[in-house]
């Protein structure tokens, strides 16, 4: 289960804009892929109830960087579609997905 602080940038000590909220699950019987599952939900006061969904196979060991489809959203981002792109910043005591981008169809 995820539910973590959405960051203005990838660091905790910055301002809070929201929160991501999901799941991942094991995909995979040959390889190391996970699927995964997110929502992230804006509180900001220029987002504020805004949301994107994303849904997509994350193949953690093949790449740097990974692109994550999304699947829908709400408040200012109704019915989104697009994808993502994100890498993960290696920490031993705390994972962090940093999303590099995205490219979001309204």
């Amino acid at each position: 289960m995820i539910d973590d602080l959405l960051t203005a940038e990838p660091d905790p000590s910055w301002k809070i804009v929201g929160r991501a909220r999901g799941m991942y699950d094991s995909a995979g019987q040959t390889d190391l892929g996970l699927i995964m599952v997110l929502s992230y939900e804006f509180t900001d006061e220029i987002d504020d109830g805004g949301s994107f969904s994303l849904l997509s196979i994350n193949m953690a060991a093949t790449k740097s960087v990974r692109e994550m489809a999304i699947v829908g959203g709400t408040g200012l981002f109704p019915l989104a579609r697009g994808y993502a792109l994100y890498r993960l910043i290696s920490s031993i005591l705390l994972p962090v997905m940093l999303l590099l981008g995205t490219m979001l169809q309204l």
